[in-house]
């Protein structure tokens, strides 16, 4: 397993009773999450000199995604998909996001 596989692992792991109480109810973390969670110098790693924030964000997450199906193929981690519903004055929207953990 790569080192940011390893890592990921370890950013996948509640932190406290407070963190397992909202996982179990979130049902995992999002990919945006899981790379907040990462140490600061593997996320600057990740995030390569783009011309935009947007464009860094971007590619950091698309090279999480490629890790995380590794593990999913090894059967490290999981996803699964959840659907949130928001409420704003145009109506409710319905939003799918994937989720993953352990």
């Amino acid at each position: 397993m790569s080192s940011l596989g390893q890592k990921i692992l370890e950013a996948l792991q509640p932190r406290g009773v407070r963190e397992r109480i909202k996982l179990k109810l979130s049902k995992g973390f999002t990919a945006s999450q899981i790379l907040n969670r990462l140490p600061l110098n593997t996320q600057t790693k990740l995030k390569e000199e783009s011309a935009t924030p947007q464009q860094a964000q971007h590619h950091a997450l698309s090279l999480l995604d490629a890790e995380l199906n590794r593990l999913k193929a090894d059967n490290r981690v999981y996803r699964q998909s959840v659907i949130l519903q928001e409420q704003d004055g145009r109506g409710v929207r319905r939003l799918r996001v994937d989720v993953w953990r352990t």
